[in-house]
């Protein structure tokens, strides 16, 4: 494994990154304007390198945004449908979390609703 200094991994990240963003907004785009808001979730969003070259807006040269994007982090109360009643998730890392609970409760819930139709077409035909 190899270990970079913390200014090494700074000059390695950063080309990277913004090769990164150009390419996956101008797949994105497909020619659209992409919208002027970008979201950042995850613990990684939380690096302040990362923060402050969103913020820069230099990887946005070039793609087709209206305006300026503006870069802000989700935080939990941004989730919608899901509560947290514990009051214990409060930062952009705790996004993905609450993303994957808010999908596994609509798939159920879409799960649950088809097993009815059936159950309904089933006593139907048997009535009939």
């Amino acid at each position: 494994m190899v270990r970079l200094q913390p200014s090494a991994s700074k000059c390695v990240l950063l080309p990277l990154l913004g090769h990164r963003v150009d390419g996956g907004c101008g797949e994105l785009s497909r020619g659209d304007h992409l919208p002027p808001s970008v979201y950042l979730c995850g613990g990684g969003s939380l690096l302040p390198e990362l923060t402050l070259e969103m913020a820069k807006n230099n990887w946005a040269a070039g793609l087709p945004f209206p305006r300026s994007p503006k870069i802000r982090h989700l935080v939990p109360p941004d989730v919608r449908n899901l509560t947290d009643s514990t009051g214990q998730l409060s930062s952009p890392q705790d996004i993905a979390p609450m993303g994957l609970a808010n999908h596994a409760l609509r798939t159920e819930t879409e799960e649950r609703d088809t097993v009815n139709s059936v159950m309904r077409r089933v006593l139907s035909a048997i009535k009939a």
